[in-house]
């Protein structure tokens, strides 16, 4: 399995840690999680923050050297 600590989410190249994964969340092989991208939402993980609904961008990003790095992104 591989530990999330330190990953977070984004929708602002400026401030890649704009949401972390909670600590101890771990993936294992073929699982998957679903994050919701509304604080207001009921799921188990939501983000603190909602992206605009249209050109936006949503990065994954990881730790390297003790300083977040974009992994991927998907600009909409």
């Amino acid at each position: 399995s591989v530990s999330l600590a330190g990953w977070s989410l984004t929708d602002n190249l400026s401030h890649l840690s704009r949401w972390s994964f909670p600590a101890g969340t771990t993936l294992g092989p073929k699982q998957f999680l679903t994050v919701a991208l509304d604080p207001a939402a009921a799921d188990n993980l939501r983000t603190s923050f909602r992206p605009p609904d249209t050109n936006g961008i949503l990065a994954l990003a990881v730790p390297l050297e003790g300083e977040p790095v974009v992994l991927d992104y998907v600009a909409y």
